[in-house]
């Protein structure tokens, strides 16, 4: 009987998937345009972090994730680059309904040329990233070092460059690290657990298998970036990488035996 109720739920669930994907589609272009129209009278927290929360939170909705947060305390006040490892296209909204900060993300260049989402993303600030340019990538951090150093605004960027197949920390790219440290801004680590169930990599079906899906997000403490040097930015990586290896594995484990949260924190 159990089998069955879950091939039922597979069923049910993969029927619904082609619906989560098109309001999701329409939800992002209804955001897009509002916020367009409304950009030149809207004060700044409302241009962009707040118009973040409300498109993530609707996209949470939609496809039937919750997320619990633990460890906001380890929030810095003053501007910073907020790492996270990255295994599904819902990351990012996932990451701006647990970080009550106004966050700038990086994205592949080619989801500019994509209509409304590009115009979305360009009011976001998003930063376009090469991946093919590390040259080009650099010069993207580099313009906006004054906004995170004097203006206290932050950036979240996935160290790991790409989405991993599965929920384990990959290997991570000198970007982000060197952003930290020629910026003089703490990198915050913080580590998903759960989203790759939601849409993982390569996976055509959302939230498969479950009305409903879990996520938990640890924000780890933060990592100075004082006295750490370009020479030592591997040793910085090395660093911050272990210190994500163990918070993941806490995350799983906390969710694993975690009550279900409300659908909404923020």
């Amino acid at each position: 009987m159990y089998k069955i109720k879950n091939k039922i739920k597979i069923i049910l669930t993969m029927i619904r998937s082609p619906f989560i994907l098109l309001f999701s589609v329409l939800w992002t272009v209804f955001v897009a345009s509002v916020q367009t129209i409304l950009y030149p009278i809207l004060p700044n927290y409302w241009r962009r972090d707040m118009v973040g929360v409300i498109w993530s939170q609707g996209l949470m909705l939609i496809a039937g994730v919750r997320v619990k947060v633990s460890g906001r305390e380890n929030i810095p006040s003053d501007g910073s680059v907020y790492l996270f490892n990255h295994t599904s296209n819902y990351d990012i909204p996932v990451c701006y309904v647990a970080v009550p900060r106004f966050l700038r993300f990086g994205a592949k260049e080619s989801l500019f040329k994509v209509p409304f989402l590009s115009l979305g993303m360009r009011n976001m600030k998003v930063i376009p990233i090469d991946r093919g340019n590390r040259e080009k990538v650099l010069a993207s951090y580099r313009k906006i070092y004054p906004e995170v150093k004097h203006l206290g605004e932050n950036v979240i960027l996935a160290p790991e460059g790409t989405r991993q197949m599965i929920e384990e920390i990959g290997s991570f790219k000198s970007g982000p690290f060197i952003f930290a440290i020629e910026c003089g801004c703490p990198l915050v680590p913080v580590v998903i657990s759960g989203v790759s169930e939601v849409l993982g990599k390569k996976s055509l079906w959302i939230n498969l298998g479950k009305m409903f899906r879990r996520v938990h997000v640890k924000i780890l403490p933060p990592v100075s970036t004082s006295g750490w040097t370009l020479e030592r930015v591997d040793e910085l990586k090395d660093t911050v990488r272990a210190m994500m290896i163990d918070g993941l594995r806490e995350a799983q484990a906390e969710r694993a035996a975690a009550i279900d949260p409300p659908l909404f924190v923020r």
